[in-house]
């Protein structure tokens, strides 16, 4: 539902602010549970402009950016990756919740809240941007994660098999994009698997992409800037008309091209759905038609249907150029001639056909038929 709408509240017009599943407003203060409902009774069919679908949904971001890792793996690029994601995912109307540097407590809590008022119909939009090991699953590293925790890695990371489980296993009838960007790799976890592998995807309504396929990592900006494939997605996400298929594919041609196939972003979808990232192509008025008549342009006369031909006033030279050695007396010599007036001109003789009909339409009488007509 939209919530960019007008009540009329005892006699007055005001925008209201949508409580989420606590029953808290935006600023934090409860809404009392007997005067929500009877307002709630009292709304309007006023909405304004709604860049999305008539029926609109709700669209949720949970976006995880980690960078504060402890010595030599500590990198600065995710955070910046996080910033930018996070506006962006804001600026095409997506509530969004941005998390830097959590712990494996604050990791858990960050997505079991996220994840626990999501309900069916709703889009829903996680970003990753950290380190992540690949462990006969793909784990997602907290800021804790240290090097000899890899024999208890479920306890102490966050598995991308149990984020799917809890969008689209637990969850009914979302429609989910999950984009690790997570392949990088550490110098201070050598023993670990390098890039990440893709769970086989089972259940539909999921688009899920990597910075770059199995077995591949990605280096990032050495000034610890957005990585690329950040950047094309943001410029993608941005871009009215696409969708999430459409959306990725025109981020991966994009790092391809840059990259000279240096790097290429992989994601695989399932019956994702068929909806705008952004919203609905704009719309194009019809270009006005050209009443401007062109030397030559053609027209039917629908009376006569004869084909004419526009001649603009203006000058042309007349006869012979001096080099034809075939030109006939009365095409000499060569001159000027001024048209004061345009009009119109059949491209062919009048025809026996038009005579008739003007014949007939003025009871004009017609010429006694001779033997060769």
């Amino acid at each position: 539902m939209c919530w960019n709408q007008l009540t009329a509240m005892d006699g007055h017009w005001s925008s209201i602010t949508p409580p989420d599943s606590r029953g808290l407003k935006s600023d934090g203060k409860f809404i009392k549970a007997a005067g929500w409902p009877s307002r709630l009774c009292l709304f309007l069919s006023v909405l304004t402009a709604c860049d999305f679908p008539a029926i609109c949904v709700v669209r949720h971001a949970l976006v995880i950016a980690n960078s504060a890792y402890s010595g030599a793996c500590r990198i600065e690029t995710p955070k910046k990756n996080g910033e930018a994601m996070g506006s962006a995912l804001k600026s095409i109307g997506f509530q969004t919740v941005n998390t830097f540097d959590v712990d494996e407590d604050a990791m858990r809590t960050q997505i079991k809240n996220f994840v626990t008022p999501l309900q069916k119909g709703d889009i829903v939009f996680f970003y990753y941007s950290g380190f992540a090991i690949q462990a006969e699953d793909s784990w997602l590293l907290p800021v804790s994660y240290q090097n000899n925790q890899l024999d208890e890695i479920g306890v102490h990371a966050y598995g991308l098999k149990r984020l799917l489980e809890q969008l689209l296993e637990e969850k009914q009838g979302l429609s989910a994009v999950v984009v690790l960007d997570a392949s990088r790799v550490c110098p201070a976890w050598a023993d670990t698997e390098v890039g990440l592998n893709a769970p086989t995807l089972r259940n539909a309504g999921i688009l899920l992409a990597f910075s770059a396929p199995g077995g591949h990592t990605v280096a990032d900006p050495r000034d610890g800037s957005v990585n690329l494939f950040t950047s094309e997605l943001i410029g993608n996400l941005k871009t009215r008309g696409l969708k999430p298929i459409e959306v990725f594919d025109r981020t991966q041609g994009a790092v391809r091209k840059a990259t000279e196939n240096r790097e290429i972003p992989w994601f695989e979808s399932l019956a994702v759905g068929d909806f705008y990232l952004t919203g609905p192509p704009a719309v194009t008025p019809p270009r006005a038609p050209d009443l401007k008549l062109r030397p030559g342009q053609l027209r039917t006369n629908h009376q006569d249907l004869l084909r004419y031909a526009w001649i603009p006033a203006g000058s042309f030279q007349m006869g012979c150029v001096p080099q034809d050695k075939k030109c006939a007396q009365d095409e000499r010599p060569q001159h000027s001639v001024n048209i004061t007036k345009s009009f119109w001109m059949t491209t062919t003789e009048v025809t026996v056909e038009t005579y008739e009909r003007f014949a007939n339409a003025t009871n004009h009488k017609k010429p006694q038929a001779t033997q060769t007509n």
